[in-house]
C-alpha cells in the first residue's frame, strides 16, 4: 500500500505542471510528516486541478517574501482560508 506522499508524488508527477514547478512542490511537501497529508491526498484525487494551485500558491508566496510585502502576504493568506472553506462544502 502506498503512503501518503507517494499519493502526493503520483498527483504531482501526472499534473502538467514543468518539471522544475513538480520538483518545488514536491520538496515542500518532503519536509511534512505522513500523517499531515491525510486530507490532501483526499482532495488532490477528487480534483487534480488543485496540484497546480498549489504550485501558483508557492510561486505566490516566494514572490512576496522576496518584496516583503506584508500585505499582500496578508492577501494571500486570506485567499488560502477561501479556498480551504470551499473544500469543506
Amino acid at each position: 500500500m502506498q503512503n501518503n506522499f507517494g499519493k502526493i508524488k503520483d498527483s504531482i508527477d501526472n499534473s502538467l505542471l514543468s518539471t522544475q514547478d513538480k520538483n518545488e512542490l514536491l520538496q515542500v511537501f518532503a519536509k511534512a510528516n505522513e500523517g499531515d497529508w491525510a486530507e490532501l491526498v483526499v482532495v488532490l484525487s477528487e480534483d487534480p486541478s488543485w496540484v497546480s494551485r498549489l504550485s501558483d500558491n508557492l510561486k505566490a508566496k516566494r514572490i512576496v517574501l522576496g518584496l516583503k510585502d506584508g500585505a499582500l502576504w496578508q492577501k494571500i493568506l486570506q485567499e488560502e482560508v477561501l479556498q480551504s472553506e470551499g473544500l469543506k462544502d
